[in-house]
């Protein structure tokens, strides 16, 4: 019996390509056109990625140029079931409590 050559399965995907480049700064088209195409195919994929860690992925097609920025902050972001009531809690219901 054979051994599986698990080397060719460890070429970097096109996602981990571009995530990485995107954690490192902005990708533009024309410094980068294999990755700005990478970017393209795979960007539903990146922006699930990348909105678990609190950023959202912003392309600007037109222009050619793509970056991370921080989702903004939402003040209303405890649900008012599960506020701990504490002056943590940023919620309006706790808040006015």
């Amino acid at each position: 019996m054979t051994e599986p050559n698990f080397e060719d399965d460890l070429q970097p995907s096109d996602l981990s390509l571009v995530l990485i480049h995107l954690l490192k700064g902005p990708l533009y088209r024309d410094t980068h056109e294999k990755l700005w195409g990478m970017l393209l195919a795979v960007r539903n994929q990146v922006g699930d990625h990348v909105s678990v860690l609190g950023l959202n992925l912003v392309i600007d097609e037109a222009e050619g140029y793509a970056y991370l920025r921080s989702q903004p902050d939402d003040p209303g972001w405890w649900p008012d079931d599960n506020c701990p009531s504490t002056s943590a809690c940023c919620s309006p219901s706790c808040v006015s409590a």
